[in-house]
């Protein structure tokens, strides 16, 4: 069997942000940071190294 390697290895750490403010929300959704989830009223986002 011949196995070929199309990817490297995927690094799965991410820059976390947390957001309380809507200018905040706006900021980070603007420097490519995506919405993970809600707790506390605050909203947490997380952007791929």
């Amino acid at each position: 069997m011949i196995y070929t390697h199309l990817f490297g290895p995927i690094d799965d750490t991410y820059v976390p942000r947390v957001a309380v403010t809507t200018k905040e929300v706006c900021d980070f959704m603007d420097e490519g940071f995506e919405y993970v989830c809600e707790r506390n009223g605050a909203k947490i986002f997380r952007k791929r190294k």
